[in-house]
């Protein structure tokens, strides 16, 4: 006699079954067979085994989703932000500097040979420092 796979004995426990026809040949060879018989009850137990099982859920609370921030808002931010650069900037500019300098252009006026076409040369800058009395 050919006994039933486990498969065969599972779909016949969960009652699933191809068509009516296997339904009857696996309980004929059940109401026959004490080896089979044993097996579906193994398999029966484990399936209320694991039915009986339940899963540890934990929650998660989800945040809120955040708003759009408008394009006004957006806007109004990066301005704040170009002028406070701006400020800082000019404000560490005025630090650094101790006294006013003045940059100026020095020409040397340099005669040229006679048979030269050449006019005035200019050369490198002059740096002029500004002071002014300490009375003032």
């Amino acid at each position: 006699m050919t006994h039933l796979n486990e498969d065969q004995l599972l779909e016949y426990a969960l009652e699933i079954y191809a068509d009516e026809k296997m339904r009857a040949e696996t309980e004929a060879h059940l109401r026959e067979c004490p080896e089979c018989r044993t097996l579906l009850s193994k398999i029966k137990s484990e399936l209320e085994f694991i039915g009986s099982i339940r899963p540890k859920v934990t929650e998660y609370p989800m945040p809120f989703p955040k708003r759009r921030e408008s394009f006004l808002t957006a806007v109004l931010r990066t301005a704040a932000l170009l002028i406070l650069g701006a400020c800082l900037g000019f404000g560490i500019a005025g630090i650094n500097r101790s006294e006013p300098v003045c940059v100026m252009p020095a020409y040397n006026v340099a005669g040229a040979p006679a048979e030269s076409e050449y006019g005035p040369i200019v050369s490198e800058a002059t740096v002029v420092r500004i002071t002014y009395p300490s009375g003032n």
